[in-house]
């Protein structure tokens, strides 16, 4: 059974503008789903990216032409914590690598 993941990216105050924590979340969550449906298991340590515009649609709501117009960029996260699931949920938190 497929599990919903629920990301807490820490950071330094005012490190990350409001927005752009809530896009990251949203995007971590999408990608520790898919690779859960690859059947790649993370742990602690690990590092996790994911691809980003940092406005309008998310990537994988994009055409050709709004990748190719709007190159998105990769980010990257180390997991500080993964919980076991709990009632269908992973907890993950991430922190982002400068």
């Amino acid at each position: 059974m497929p599990y919903r993941y629920q990301v807490d990216v820490l950071q330094e105050p005012d490190e990350l503008p409001p927005e752009h924590r809530a896009r990251f979340v949203t995007c971590l969550e999408r990608r520790f789903a898919k690779l859960e449906a690859a059947g790649t298991s993370l742990a602690q340590g690990d590092s996790i990216d994911i691809l980003d515009a940092f406005e309008g649609p998310f990537v994988w709501e994009m055409s050709a032409e709004q990748l190719e117009a709007t190159p998105p960029v990769g980010v990257e996260f180390t997991i500080v914590s993964l919980s076991p699931p709990t009632d269908g949920i992973v907890r993950a938190v991430v922190r982002l690598v400068y």
